[in-house]
């Protein structure tokens, strides 16, 4: 029977008063700290300290926390000096620990922006609701501190070295461009410098991740992860970067590779896998996350694609360009080498060397900034983006998302220099960028003249009919059989007139390029030679003649009058 009181807690323990007497000593340090609130259940919050003085926390069910015996023994496993079973210290205790916290906080399952006005960290958050929401973990591990060193010693080092590399120019922006994916719409992805062994490509790399995250060599994840492993790190570093090393790890074969590559790339920018498989689940009610990807390898994906026997354009359809990380042999990622330094070698080791010491500070610093007026950042951000895809030309959609990429990036470094976390020289940000996206280019197939010479043989292909079934003339019918081994059909439309209703995937062998379907899509939707439906999808459900209304097909559906009147060859500004 316990007699009616107060509790207080101190910091040696939790007390009883009653008026009149001396307080009563109950138990050891403890306390509900709050009620944590998932997409999945109701949790509580115990915060204690055990036996040798350390604080401790757990985190049972609230069904489990209201059970006496079920919450004692796990104190007690957990180092917790519980009072004696039916003592009237217990009973105390126990009326101590029934009321609910007041205090709630939201667990969500991936960092970054949460309901738009609030940055989740995997160990904070910054923003107006930042007491109340916090990041679990997907996996049981708990996070230390993502937050070493200082600032002002971590931005001397970048301002000293980065400037005199394109390359690291890029990555330093592709992170800070990171939490604006998400604010703008921007498609997740990244970029995959490449170039020889031993150049500083990983060391540029490092310090981009030390924008938001622990650096140094030990904190660097490769490219044989898991892809339970990728499912993390997009949940932990969602409106952040990613960064990957060596793509070499990637796989025991160039197939091999170049299949993990992609079904990664496509896994941690999309959430979802490129080739389903039992090995394979999703969760459908998993959050979208979006991310900023760095990677590094020797050669490009396109050399390791071409050696695989397969084809992989513009960087998996510009989830991952491929740019190249020398400016030359001699100096390796440096066009020229930072003035303060002996040689390049010096100040890959001092800018290896600061970040492993302080990295994650210039992020908090970057992301209060935004915090603080959102709409104008991200309306800034925006403004720079459009800055550089227009002064680049870009021609269609599909280049156009090429660029954007490069854009973002500039856009990044834009913002860090205005908000005083890096310092630039001025106009190094335009420079370093544009050099990389003209590297870029230049060191694979040109995009424009690409698509022109596949619309071309796509264009030829058709008017020919190549594989295609003619079914214009009134009464002509065909087969499943038939129709499962051509390519498409000639039909009539009541509208449009003659028009080709081409299979998706036969787009790229009619145009006998490399170039995916959807780029070939996209170039057809540009010139206006698509039959479309409200909703604006690229294939629409056709009825063959022969088949019938019940096995309807998804075809994209090609004008003919127009196709034939658009020139075989057009000039696409580069």
């Amino acid at each position: 029977m316990t007699k009616p009181g107060k509790f207080k807690l101190r910091d040696d323990g939790v007390w009883h008063h009653v008026t009149g007497e001396e307080p009563t000593f109950i138990a050891p340090y403890i306390r509900k700290k709050a009620s944590l609130i998932s997409r999945r259940n109701w949790q509580t919050l115990f915060e204690f300290r055990d036996e040798e003085g350390k604080v401790q926390f757990v985190t049972p069910l609230r069904s489990e926390a209201r059970s006496v015996k079920t919450i004692r023994e796990l104190l007690i496993n957990r180092g917790y000096k519980w009072p004696t079973i039916k003592s009237p210290q217990e009973g105390y205790l126990v009326e101590y620990l029934r009321p609910e916290p007041k205090h709630r906080i939201s667990l969500v399952e991936k960092t970054g922006w949460d309901q738009g006005d609030t940055f989740v960290f995997p160990d904070a958050a910054i923003g107006p609701r930042a007491a109340n929401v916090k990041y679990r973990s997907l996996s049981t591990a708990s996070h230390s501190s993502e937050v070493k060193g200082d600032h002002a010693k971590w931005r001397s080092a970048i301002n000293k070295i980065v400037p005199y590399s394109s390359s690291a120019m890029l990555a330093l922006g592709t992170a800070f461009g990171a939490p604006f994916h998400q604010l703008l719409r921007i498609e997740s992805g990244g970029f995959n410098l490449f170039g020889s062994a031993g150049k500083g490509k990983t060391s540029e790399c490092v310090a981009a991740q030390s924008v938001f995250s622990k650096s140094g060599r030990e904190h660097v994840l490769t490219w044989d992860i898991t892809e339970t492993g990728l499912d993390e790190l997009r949940c932990e570093r969602s409106d952040m970067l990613v960064y990957l090393d060596d793509m070499g790890r990637a796989g025991n074969s160039d197939a091999r590779k170049i299949e993990k590559i992609t079904d990664a790339a496509f896994r941690l920018t999309t959430g979802s896998a490129r080739r389903r498989s039992q090995a394979f689940s999703v969760d459908p009610e998993a959050p979208s996350a979006w991310v900023a990807l760095l990677s590094t390898s020797v050669r490009s994906m396109i050399e390791i694609s071409l050696a695989a026997g397969s084809h992989v354009f513009g960087g998996e359809e510009v989830r991952l360009i491929d740019v190249p990380a020398l400016a030359s042999q001699k100096l390796g990622i440096f066009e020229s080498c930072p003035p303060s330094f002996a040689n390049t070698r010096a100040a890959i080791y001092q800018l290896e060397s600061v970040c492993a010491e302080n990295y994650g500070v210039a992020g908090r610093a970057y992301i209060s900034k935004i915090v603080e007026d959102k709409e104008r950042a991200a309306k800034y951000v925006r403004k720079m983006v459009d800055h550089f895809v227009e002064a680049s030309g870009a021609s269609g959609s599909s280049e156009t998302r090429y660029v954007q990429r490069f854009g973002l990036a500039y856009a990044g470094l834009k913002l860090a220099s205005r908000y005083n976390v890096i310092r630039l020289p001025e106009k190094a940000a335009w420079k370093a960028i544009r050099l990389c996206y003209r590297n870029a280019r230049a060191s694979a197939p040109t995009y424009p003249e690409t698509l022109d010479k596949a619309f071309g043989r796509l264009r030829a292909s058709l008017l020919r009919l190549d594989g295609l079934l003619d079914l214009r003339k009134p009464g002509q019918k065909t087969t499943n059989c038939q129709f499962k081994n051509s390519k498409g059909v000639a039909l009539i439309h009541e509208t449009h007139g003659e028009y080709f209703a081409v299979k998706l995937d036969a787009l790229t062998t009619l145009s006998d390029s490399a170039l995916s379907a959807r780029q070939i899509v996209d170039c057809l939707k540009d010139k206006g030679l698509l039959i479309s439906v409200k909703g604006g999808k690229s294939t629409i459900p056709v009825t063959i003649p022969g088949i019938g209304k019940s096995d309807r097909q998804r075809l994209v559906c090609i004008k003919h009058l127009a196709l034939k009147r658009e020139p075989a060859a057009n000039k696409y500004a580069d």
